[in-house]
């Protein structure tokens, strides 16, 4: 049986890397990461001598990249996992990825924060597909925004005569509104990546 550590959840990774100051890797350090983990996948595979892995346009077989980080075989990479391929496997020392910049590459590849990286995050990753997480982590904001229900709002000119005098005009019915960051000209919600 595999040894499984407990990991500190993606959410206050996130929260403790914003503290101290440290940002997520922009596009061209996620490009340059992916582009380094490719080339330390291919030259593990070619120091093993039993290795029969397929390679395809000059890139590791993706999937089985992810199946080798995922020792569990559970189909999810825990930053425990991920730190020890990153480390032993892959060889980057804690000069080339500080554990600091090595927290901050997770939080960025866990774009749902599930606290695991599943394979199709990972998949992005290794094929360099920035707007890929980039997309998937907007997708993840949207479902995570809380649904409450508002009153409506009505700021079109209305053309109903007001309630006459000793009457009470109805409550505007409630709506479902979801909490959102900041919405642009077009009422289309903006999310920071």
């Amino acid at each position: 049986a595999v040894r499984v550590d407990a990991t500190t959840p993606t959410l206050e990774m996130r929260r403790a890397l914003e503290e101290d100051g440290i940002a997520l890797p922009d596009e061209a350090a996620l490009l340059a990461l992916s582009e380094a983990f490719n080339e330390r996948l291919r030259a593990s595979r070619e120091m093993s001598s039993t290795s029969t892995r397929t390679f395809q346009h000059g890139h590791a077989s993706w999937m089985d990249a992810f199946n080798e980080i995922d020792v569990d075989h559970n189909g999810a990479i825990t930053f425990d996992e991920f730190r020890r391929v990153v480390r032993a496997k892959l060889k980057f020392g804690q000069d080339e990825l500080p554990p600091r910049q090595l927290k901050a590459l997770w939080v960025a590849l866990d774009v749902d924060d599930s606290d695991a990286i599943r394979v199709d995050e990972m998949m992005l990753f290794l094929k360099g597909s920035v707007s890929g997480l980039q997309r998937k982590r907007r997708e993840a904001l949207q479902r995570a925004a809380p649904v409450t229900l508002a009153p409506a709002t009505d700021t079109a000119p209305s053309s109903e005569a007001p309630p006459a005098a000793g009457t009470s005009a109805q409550p505007p019915p409630a709506v479902l509104t979801s909490h959102t960051p900041a919405r642009d000209a077009r009422g289309a919600p903006r999310h920071a990546i």
